[in-house]
């Protein structure tokens, strides 16, 4: 599995549109659609798609749950500017007081929090497009980065709104 391919897949699973096409992917997630096809037959292989897209919610929560922490750790570095992100995303605020602020590195952030690598580099750049991944990813990282409850949080959320 690469980064991106999370992103992919997350946003196979929100997107309110039942086709999205291989050169929407690419131009929604500024990802070629080269590398979107190579990143389904991963995805495929791991178990997470099916030939016809279809996504298997289940496996694809336990990744994110028991594999994503391992796969790719993160630890909070530096204070920087940036985009919020887990605890600290705009709508995880109303269910979780944290006293530290977490972020994406970017200068068009108005955030000032501690450094989280984001799983895929464009990441920030992607989701001011779109408000349904940016609060997906944002979970996903509360699996990296967050506590027990917050982890917890995240996986009830998921399933509510991953659809198959």
């Amino acid at each position: 599995m690469r980064p991106q391919d999370i992103i992919i897949l997350l946003k196979l699973s929100i997107d309110k549109q039942s086709n999205l096409t291989l050169p929407t992917l690419s131009k929604t997630l500024g990802i070629s659609s080269s590398e979107i096809s190579k990143s389904l037959q991963r995805s495929e292989y791991a178990g997470f798609i099916s030939l016809n897209r279809k996504i298997s919610v289940t496996t694809f929560l336990e990744f994110l749950k028991y594999g994503l922490p391992y796969v790719f750790p993160v630890k909070p570095g530096a204070p920087t500017r940036g985009i919020p992100t887990g605890v600290s995303h705009p709508m995880l605020k109303l269910y979780f007081q944290n006293i530290d602020e977490f972020v994406w590195p970017d200068s068009s952030g108005n955030t000032r929090g501690y450094t989280i690598n984001p799983l895929y580099p464009a990441l920030p750049k992607i989701i001011t497009l779109d408000e349904d991944l940016y609060y997906a990813t944002a979970l996903v990282e509360l699996f990296r980065i967050g506590k027990t409850r917050e982890k917890k949080f995240a996986e009830e959320e998921l399933k509510k709104i991953l659809k198959p």
